[in-house]
């Protein structure tokens, strides 16, 4: 059966996650900064619509367009968004790619006949879900191949945020430049140029063998792409062996519980994305990163292997007092679960009520968040 694929990518996403926050910047001319607050990453379509380049350093918009909003980028908050989006995605579909922090490819074969219309149809009711579900308004681009999907999802931020391209080929192929195609980088764009290719098209109509002799086997399956044959098959996320969770503060401090504050949020994080893959860690890692950027790292073991905040935080909050001190302006923290494991197997049986009723509560932690979002509940930490 040919395969019928869909990119979902989040529109200006950084904004629509502030805006999803705070809905009183929805219709605004919006950027969010990089971190440091150096240069603009995401605009609001109504700062795009004033000329505001991506990538422009902010003191350079400032002077040009200082009747935009500005906003600090919140990573963690970007993650949380992520996941409630790629969580939605997989209910509604078989099969799914997170390939960003914003995008996923998704498996769609068969769903027209499952919701009863056509495959636009399909991808306007996920569209709507995603949407209903996180306030994230999402472009959506189906193809027979993911190509071809790349390229329709982003041609329908033109339109109403979705493109389908099922038939009509060659009529579609002519008009897609190089530059256009998914994968094609700089170099490689200016080599097919200078060999006389300048769209989509002129490379369908290069044999297999002149493709092959001159980019070898990906120009072949590139070819086959642009053709609507699925090449490139979907990727189910490899578990990793560690996690890491990092990010600078909005402002830099040397207040003790903030710091802490900023690590609870990394443990829960670190944990969920560690307990979706079924995995336990054996160690932990704290960085702490100086205001001159000088940076602080420890390390230790667990006493068994563990994916439930309250068992890693004791050890991660021992790490941050080793490192901390009070006459220390501290720009952005961290924590990494390392040494992770698949199987329970390894954990000593003097620890096997303990680690259950962990899991217990784990689950619950997961229920509540999967239900009323990311953050709704997580561990906490004693103030001191």
């Amino acid at each position: 059966m040919e395969k019928i694929i869909a990119l979902i990518d989040c529109d200006s996403f950084f904004v629509s996650c502030e805006q999803a926050e705070n809905p009183d910047l929805k219709h605004k001319p919006v950027c969010v900064l990089s971190n440091n607050d150096a240069c603009i990453v995401s605009r609001s379509k109504e700062a795009k619509q004033m000329g505001i380049p991506m990538g422009i350093p902010l003191f350079m918009a400032k002077q040009d367009f200082p009747d935009v909003i500005y906003i600090s980028g919140r990573h963690e908050i970007y993650r949380n968004y992520s996941e409630r989006v790629m969580k939605v995605i997989e209910k509604f579909c078989p099969q799914i790619q997170i390939y960003s922090i914003d995008e996923a490819f998704a498996d769609i074969t068969g769903l027209d006949k499952y919701f009863q219309t056509d495959y636009s149809g399909v991808a306007k009711l996920l569209q709507k879900e995603v949407k209903d579900k996180t306030d994230i308004p999402v472009s959506i681009g189906v193809s027979s191949s993911k190509t071809l999907a790349k390229y329709a999802s982003d041609k329908s931020k033109n339109t109403d945020g979705i493109m389908v391209i099922l038939d009509n080929y060659d009529d579609i192929l002519k008009d897609i430049e190089i530059s256009d195609i998914w994968g094609i980088g700089r170099n490689l764009s200016k080599k097919m140029t200078d060999l006389s290719m300048y769209t989509a098209k002129d490379i369908t109509e290069k044999t297999d063998k002149w493709l092959s002799e001159k980019f070898g086997k990906n120009g072949v399956m590139l070819k086959y792409e642009l053709l609507g044959k699925s090449m490139y098959p979907l990727e189910e996320e490899k578990p990793p062996q560690s996690i890491q969770d990092t990010s600078s503060l909005r402002k830099p401090t040397n207040d003790k519980n903030k710091l802490k504050s900023e690590l609870n949020f990394h443990i829960h994080t670190a944990c969920q994305r560690l307990r979706r893959f079924g995995g336990y860690c054996s160690s932990v890692e704290v960085m702490l990163k100086t205001k001159d950027f000088k940076y602080y790292v420890l390390k230790d073991k667990l006493d068994y292997p563990t994916n439930f905040e309250l068992d890693i935080s004791k050890v991660i909050y021992n790490l941050f007092e080793k490192i901390y001190t009070q006459d220390t302006v501290y720009r952005s923290t961290g924590i990494v679960l390392d040494d992770i494991s698949y199987t329970t197997e390894t954990q000593l049986s003097l620890f096997e009520n303990n680690t259950q009723e962990s899991s217990k509560i784990a689950k619950a932690l997961d229920k509540i968040n999967n239900k009323y979002g990311q953050n709704s509940i997580h561990a906490g930490f004693y103030k001191k």
